[in-house]
């Protein structure tokens, strides 16, 4: 720069000089003879005026031309180069505070929040780069709250603006409402509803506030009002697509009502629509995977209509398009979990037909996964529940084999997780449940070791949470079931401990529980059978009381229903086992009054029953145990009660 002015002043100078010069001649000769060369080469000091310019103009020319290049044309290129790098850097400080938060969120994650799915994880990816993209001044505060991290002022702040202005800008308000409900979906059910339900509000027509909106009331136990939101999400649903998520909602909702029939018909109308848009487009990992999603959930309701085969067909799709998926992506998380899932549900059914070695091998499988999904983030509360749930799995089969202090390991592997969990979030119904389960859980284990005070304090810790669960929600069909078992396992508890009237009351309560669900859906054969072990259970008591009239009326019952329901799927081996037991305590009760004809009957019938599930599971060592002890009974003359009986 400094050369450039030497150059100007320099040349300033000479201009100078020059017109002295050039207003001399002009005051001598005529104005067009000043551009005359001989007429300035006279003048004594025109020919240095003249070499020295054209000296000057070479040399600025030569020496100067990229300065002066710079001063004229740089600014703009530095300009441009500058907008660029300010551009880049600003996409990179943003996707860097995207990852922060977006991992904060994941790290607070509660575990009373719905299971995350990928639509939700969109939500919430999307609520956090609208807040920090935006540039309305009404967002600034939602905006520097998110950016320090603090996600629960982000979300009063953004229901604040959203509600500030309805009328004016509802398309703005109702994203805003949006957002907020993204952001709280996995850390507060409470908030995520009242954000919801404010987008509901400001534009009915969004189809996914409508399907986040009955998740999130699922959570919270509230199934009503979870069925309307799912039935108003069908009547938003603009896609094929859009409906078949909808149908899947309304169905895990009428499920959970207890009610079979709309369940499955939910289910198959959504089925029907998953295999169509799959097979128009073979490549679409999402469309396969949402059929994959439609098999597991018709299978989940044949296996509790009882149809074991149609059930494992279902699952065994839906693996098969999972094994795929995961196979395609082992980095996916997501995949990796519908495939440990679909190895649960496989499990479920193996293990019902009474294969112990293949159920095994099926949880076993999803046990590996879980555990490393949840190794790889401790943190992540769902990961955590499914681990827990694989290893009381796993500690089912165990336990069913003998192996007491295999299945004690892994109950209470999953207890420590639930503990945590419950604890985490007092106000979580799953997490509670999840509790209680455990607790009944670890109290199988203890009564078979004997520990009869562990095990009646273990059962009561899982039947307060089941009584306080089942009161929250009447319609509750999975919360009175599970009151209903926590009613069992105390009564069985009193009943070996000698308390019969505490026992029976125990176990009267339960019969007036499952009884309810039974009538209210004849074709759950789950109910049905619950109300057969409940029978039997109330028959226990009367026997020991010596009320033998009244002991073989329930047996009876029971047996009504377990003969149903063995007769309806002979290859479902607990079913078959449950006939045997339902013969075998008629068997007793006539042996006690002393009609050897009835009891030798019944023990005949149990002894053929029990040396059938035997023969097809041999691993299942108790099964061979009571085969044995029945045919005792058949060969003797005057049955002795057998060392080893079949639990019922």
């Amino acid at each position: 720069m400094k050369a450039i002015k030497y150059i100007i002043a320099v040349f300033a100078a000479f201009c100078v000089v020059g017109g002295a010069v050039a207003w001399q001649l002009a005051s001598d000769h005529d104005s067009k003879s000043l551009f005359d060369p001989a007429l300035w080469a006279s003048h004594p000091v025109g020919p240095s005026i003249t070499l020295a310019g054209l000296v000057l103009a070479i040399v600025s020319a030569l020496s100067n031309i990229a300065q002066l290049s710079q001063w004229w044309f740089g600014p703009k290129v530095v300009d441009h180069v500058a907008l660029k790098s300010g551009v880049d850097e600003i996409k990179a400080a943003l996707a860097e505070q995207k990852e922060a938060i977006l991992l904060e969120l994941q790290r607070t994650q509660s575990a009373g929040a719905p299971p995350r799915d990928p639509a939700s994880t969109v939500a919430q990816e999307a609520a956090v780069t609208n807040v920090l993209t935006s540039t309305d001044p009404q967002d600034r505060a939602a905006k520097e709250d998110l950016k320090a991290l603090n996600v629960d002022a982000t979300i009063d702040a953004l229901l604040t603006t959203a509600r500030s202005d309805q009328a004016e800008a509802s398309a703005r308000n109702a994203q805003r409402a949006r957002d907020a409900g993204g952001l709280a979906y996995g850390r507060n059910v409470v908030k995520a509803i009242e954000a919801y339900e404010l987008a509901a509000t400001l534009d009915p027509k969004d189809f996914w506030t409508w399907i986040f909106l009955c998740r999130l009331h699922t959570r919270r136990g509230d199934l009503t009002e979870a069925l309307a939101r799912a039935q108003s999400g069908e009547k938003a649903a603009a896609t094929a697509l859009q409906r078949a998520a909808a149908l899947i909602d309304i169905g895990d909702v009428v499920l959970q009502r207890g009610d079979l029939v709309g369940a499955l018909k939910s289910y198959s109308d959504g089925l029907d629509i998953a295999r169509a848009l799959a097979k128009a487009d073979p490549s679409d990992a999402q469309a396969r995977r949402d059929l994959s999603i439609s098999f597991e959930r018709v299978g989940d309701v044949l296996r509790q209509r009882g149809d074991l085969a149609a059930a494992l067909k279902n699952y065994s799709d839906g693996l098969a398009i999972r094994r795929m998926l995961a196979k395609a992506d082992p980095g996916d998380a997501q995949a990796q979990r519908d495939l440990s899932i679909s190895f649960e549900k496989v499990g479920n059914v193996v293990l019902q037909r009474g294969d112990l070695v293949g159920a095994l091998k099926s949880y076993s499988d999803g046990l590996d996964i879980r555990r490393t999904l949840a190794k790889a983030d401790p943190s992540d509360a769902e990961a955590q529940r499914d681990l827990s749930v694989s290893f009381n799995k796993v500690g089912d089969v165990l336990l069913q084999r003998g192996d007491l202090a295999g299945a004690l390991k892994n109950y209470s592997d999953g207890l420590d997780i639930r503990r945590t969990l419950a604890k985490a979030d007092p106000s979580d119904a799953q997490a509670r449940r999840d509790l209680s389960v455990s607790f009944d859980k670890i109290g199988d284990v203890l009564r078979q070791r004997g520990d009869m005070a562990g095990a009646l304090k273990t059962y009561s810790d899982g039947l307060d949470i089941a009584r306080a669960l089942a009161k929250a929600d009447p319609g509750d069909a999975q919360a009175q079931r599970d009151l209903w078992v926590s009613f069992n396992k105390v009564g069985d508890v009193l009943r070996q401990r000698g308390d019969l009237a505490g026992a029976l009351k125990n176990y009267s309560d339960g019969l007036d529980i499952t009884r309810t669900l039974a009538q209210a859906d004849p074709s759950d054969a789950q109910a049905q059978r619950d109300l057969s072990v409940s029978f039997d259970r109330v028959g226990d008591v009367l026997r020991q009381r010596g009320d033998l009239a009244g002991a073989l009326k329930r047996y009876s019952d029971g047996l009504d229903i377990a003969r149903t329901l063995a007769k309806a799927d002979p290859g479902d081996a607990q079913a078959q086992l449950d006939l045997s037991i339902s013969h075998d305590k008629l068997a007793r009760t006539f042996e006690a009054k002393g009609d050897m004809r009835e009891a030798y009957t019944h023990f005949t019938q149990s002894r053929d029953i029990l040396e059938r599930i035997a023969a097809a599971s041999p691993e299942w060592k108790d099964v061979k145990t009571w085969a044995d002890a029945a045919a005792e009974h058949v060969r003797r003359t005057h049955w002795a009660p057998a060392e080893s009986t079949p639990p019922s």
